[in-house]
């Protein structure tokens, strides 16, 4: 079994959240009405969401090229591996979209 370096990959997973958070945050104010999809009742879902995902799928495959991906907005193919990176990639997608100002990607906002 491949050991892995734990503390390596969450330093290099962070840089990654923080790149997608950055995305975000300059979006605030940014996203119109057009730009917003309902996914199903009270499911919210903008180019912001499915960029930020894109973002992190790209910078995590990096990381860890073997792993699968479970992600809220489906923007790669859902495998469960030994290794599986689960994404929601903007928590609070109707707080954002409404600039309420609770909602959130990673470790700080």
């Amino acid at each position: 079994m491949q050991q892995y370096d734990l503390k390596d990959i969450c330093t290099q997973a962070l840089a990654v959240v923080d790149k997608a958070s950055l995305f975000i945050k300059s979006h605030v104010t940014q996203v119109k009405p057009d730009h917003v999809v309902e996914k199903g009742t009270n499911s919210l879902v903008s180019y912001v969401d499915q960029q930020s995902e894109s973002i992190l799928i790209e910078g995590l495959s990096k990381i860890l090229p073997e792993a699968g991906f479970i992600t809220e907005e489906q923007m790669t193919e859902q495998t469960q591996k030994a290794l599986t990176w689960i994404i929601d990639p903007l928590d609070g997608t109707t707080n954002f979209l409404h600039q309420v100002p609770f909602f959130s990607i990673g470790h700080e906002w």
